[in-house]
């Protein structure tokens, strides 16, 4: 959390501000809007929509985990609760270490052996609760999964010591009823990528769903908009409220929520971590995927760009806060019932850990069905809104910048809408087969992660270096009110770029082979095509920039970067340039003017009435 909070304050703030000036003064999107103001950098803005490509791809493979996790929750108890499922392997316990603490009588004596077992091993490959069997023991009574109870002799735990080191053991071995509902229900996992199996028909089902609704969305503008996107955004607010008041009555949540906050300086010096902070810095504002710059283009005039910078940090910090206090409250919880280190590599820290995370917060919530069923629902219209809006910040981007061929391609909107998603529902289906998670978090890694991280500097080079921050903030003289002027050209300038290059350059220098829960390693073929995925997106920038200077009328190459960064547009506008102008007024004969398409304020102009119209041809 250190690490998210200095990234923000050092990179997320700049980098979301420079994006809402750049949108409120080009009155774009984000690749018309780098165009017109570092022409020589357009290709940042197709690389951002490019990645939001497979990001939405991404997004629908969540909402189809959320709608089978909220079909699943319809019973008496949610079916992840319990171990006595067809899908439950003898590694499940709903709650081992009270089973195993009795078997180890209570721990009266930490220097004690446990009491001796005789195991009676089923005939099986894979024993599942099917296949348990009794278990004589000194203190009869007891059923133990078979296979599961190490009994190898173990070195005697010196006085004075943990004395649990037996059962630490013992309870590593085994997993959360929520974990096999992950794995074998939901996933069912194969045993690698080279494996991916049969498509898991649920779940594309569920992906069709989704991008039938994305289409009708922006087809139509009739779902996901207005009060509803407000219900969207403050319901799941309150039911993670609600989620934390519980989990902060839980054993070991403290412990879990105070490591969160807690210096550790073996972490803290981890390339790693700061890889993967940025990313989430990145991926909580919405940088580099363009939804910044449509928001901002559609903003009044009055509306400051810092109070907006101010309002988006502070809101998904203090969501970032909650969601992270519940997410680490539940681990300190399940480790603390589980005997485990909360650092310790018990809980598989893959793409699913939160569906496990909040799997465990609902079966320990009074009356678990309805909070299931109320919680995934919401999440599901999370994902859906995520879904819509990084998917319409593409598509208008590109119907912006390449209006005329997708007009004569594809014969208007509707088309290449159809077309978008057709395209995201195809892409997605290697995520929804039992290797998919192999592929997901492939492409998480290396497109969420690295490749943004590239095209956010990229990006900062652009509005920040090439173009000038101090430019933006000149343009916008009369719009942003008192501005942190300093602290943001520094930023600009100096600190944002340079907190770049170092995460960049340490984290390129400690990468490592790709591995799934730190036990599975990928083949190298696996690594080779992560990188040309990378290279596919980010490959776009220097396209563009060998374009704009071939189209550069000057003679030398040094002339020709000159010409291809000068701006296209001239930020240095009166007020009336801000105001929204709808309307296209031409031949005003009453004031004795023709204006060959000037463009005059909308009807909530105060200085015009109805009859100045009057004669006008409006367009």
């Amino acid at each position: 959390m250190i690490a998210y909070l200095t990234l923000l304050v050092v990179c997320g703030m700049p980098m979301i501000c420079i994006e809402m000036a750049a949108g409120r003064v080009t009155q774009s999107g984000p690749i018309a809007a780098i165009a017109k103001l570092c022409p020589l950098m357009k290709g940042v803005g197709l690389a951002g929509v490019a990645a939001s490509f497979f990001m939405s791809a991404l997004y629908a493979v969540l909402f189809s985990w959320a709608i089978f996790y909220f079909f699943n929750s319809f019973h008496g108890n949610p079916r992840w609760a319990t171990c006595a499922n067809s899908w439950n392997t003898a590694k499940c316990s709903e709650d081992p270490y009270t089973l195993v603490k009795s078997l180890y009588g209570g721990f009266q004596n930490p220097n004690a052996p446990p009491p001796p077992l005789t195991l009676r091993f089923p005939n099986v490959t894979r024993p599942t609760v099917s296949n348990w069997t009794d278990v004589n023991v000194t203190t009869p009574g007891f059923r133990i999964p078979d296979l599961e109870l190490d009994m190898t002799p173990r070195p005697r735990v010196p006085q004075g010591k943990d004395d649990s080191s037996w059962v630490s053991y013992t309870l590593s071995r085994h997993t959360t009823t929520a974990q096999e509902f992950f794995d074998h229900k939901l996933l069912e996992v194969s045993g690698g990528i080279d494996s991916p199996g049969e498509v898991r028909w649920e779940l594309l089902a569920s992906i069709g769903l989704c991008l039938c609704l994305t289409y009708v969305s922006l087809r139509k503008n009739t779902f996901f908009t207005g009060r509803i996107k407000y219900v969207l955004s403050l319901a799941p607010m309150l039911i993670m409220i609600a989620f934390l008041m519980r989990v902060m009555t839980l054993e070991g949540a403290t412990e879990g929520i105070m490591y969160m906050f807690q210096p550790n300086i073996k972490e803290i010096k981890n390339a790693r971590l700061w890889i993967f902070a940025l990313a989430q810095t990145i991926h909580s504002l919405g940088l580099t995927l363009g939804s910044n710059y449509v928001v901002s283009s559609k903003n009044k005039k009055q509306i400051s760009v810092m109070r907006d910078t101010v309002i988006s940090v502070f809101v998904n910090t203090a969501t970032v806060m909650v969601v992270g206090c519940v997410v680490f409250g539940t681990i300190g919880h399940i480790c603390a019932r589980w005997r485990q280190r909360i650092d310790s590599p018990f809980l598989h820290k893959d793409p699913g850990i939160i569906f496990v995370v909040y799997s465990e917060v609902i079966r320990n919530m009074p009356v678990p069905t309805f909070w299931a069923v109320i919680f995934f629902f919401f999440l599901i219209c999370v994902a859906m809104d995520s879904q819509v809006t990084i998917a319409s910040t593409g598509v208008q981007a590109l119907e912006e910048s390449y209006g005329r061929f997708i007009k004569q391609r594809f014969q208007g909107h509707g088309l290449f809408l159809l077309f978008i998603c057709v395209a995201c529902f195809i892409t997605s289906i290697p995520y929804i087969t039992q290797g998919g998670i192999y592929y997901f978090q492939m492409t998480d890694y290396y497109v969420a992660v690295l490749a943004l991280i590239i095209i956010s500097f990229l990006e900062l080079c652009a509005l920040g270096w090439f173009y000038g921050g101090h430019n933006l903030l000149s343009g916008q003289s009369e719009v942003m009110h008192h501005v942190p002027y300093i602290y943001l050209r520094i930023c600009w300038g100096l600190i944002t770029p340079l907190v770049f290059v170092a995460v960049v350059v340490c984290g390129g220098m400690s990468l490592s082979r790709l591995r799934y829960r730190n036990k599975h390693h990928f083949p190298m073929w696996v690594d080779v095509v992560g990188w040309i995925l990378f290279g596919i997106i980010v490959s776009v920038v220097p396209v563009f920039v060998v374009k704009a200077l071939h189209k550069a009328e000057s003679s030398g190459i040094i002339q020709k970067v000159r010409e291809a960064l000068e701006p296209q547009m001239d930020v240095d506008q009166p007020t009336d340039f801000w105001e929204p102008k709808p309307l296209v007024v031409i031949n005003n004969p009453k004031n004795g003017v023709n204006h060959h398409a000037s463009v005059l304020k909308s009807h909530r102009y105060k200085g015009y009435s109805k009859g100045d119209y009057e004669g006008e041809t409006v367009i």
